[in-house]
């Protein structure tokens, strides 16, 4: 760990208490055992093979996978929704048109999961994170806000939420930054843990996360390490070009 990142947790001391107390569990590892699901993350969000990528959609929702239970199913096609939903926004052109048609779908099979579950949850918060990108609708941004909070607060130690919520405090405003700082706690405390082997796409997530939080937090040497970790592992990522443009001006 960068002497950098210590001296900010160091400022902050009450965020450095254990997050995981019963270490971490991730209900989404079903998805690392399907072969087309990790071909179609690679499409997604590696190689920004829109075709490829919706065409692997197709496959994986024609030949549900009877290993899955209905609910795992259903978290299955509604993640494969939101992740093409969300590339569409990152071609050039935009889809924002084939985007809402995807989070529709998506909409659509919500009710084929557990009212207040975690797949539900998550499920809801990514619909309305996409709504609020390509709209600008503040309350779908709201929306999402109270789905990864009502998660954090039933799920505080899995890997999808974990993620969401660190994610979500990097963004929250604060002039002091403890947001942040909160964030970079989590991030790091994820990393280092030893419970479980995150899935590379959850792996990839977490360098960003740690990329952006460093960044945000002036540690702009360990922000170009994670981020340029993340980018090696997934690189169709708008969010990632971004800052590594920003840490252009700064190293």
């Amino acid at each position: 760990m960068g002497k950098r990142i210590v001296w900010i947790l160091l400022s902050g001391m009450f965020f450095l208490q254990p997050i995981f107390s019963d270490g971490i569990t991730d209900s989404y590892a079903f998805l690392k055992d399907i072969p087309l699901f990790i071909q179609f993350v690679d499409a997604t969000r590696n190689s920004g093979d829109f075709q490829k990528a919706n065409q692997l959609r197709t496959s994986l929702l024609a030949l549900p996978d009877k290993t899955l239970d209905k609910y795992e199913q259903a978290a299955l096609e509604i993640r494969l929704d939101t992740m093409l939903s969300r590339m569409s926004l990152d071609l050039s052109p935009k889809q924002p048109s084939f985007a809402k048609e995807l989070l529709q779908e998506a909409l659509g099979k919500t009710p084929l999961l557990n009212k207040d579950s975690l797949f539900s949850y998550c499920a809801y918060a990514d619909i309305y994170s996409i709504q609020y990108l390509i709209d600008s609708n503040l309350s779908k941004g709201i929306a999402s806000a109270k789905e990864i909070g009502k998660a954090y607060k039933e799920y505080p130690n899995e890997t999808t939420v974990l993620l969401l919520k660190a994610n979500s405090l990097l963004y929250t405003p604060s002039f002091s930054k403890n947001s942040v700082k909160k964030a970079l706690s989590m991030f790091l405390e994820l990393l280092n843990q030893t419970n479980i082997l995150l899935a590379p796409w959850d792996q990839a997530s977490l360098y960003s996360g740690l990329g952006i939080a460093c960044y945000k937090l002036d540690d702009y040497e360990n922000a170009k390490g994670y981020l340029t970790a993340a980018k090696a592992m997934y690189g169709f990522d708008s969010t990632i070009d971004e800052y590594l443009q920003k840490l252009e001006t700064h190293i």
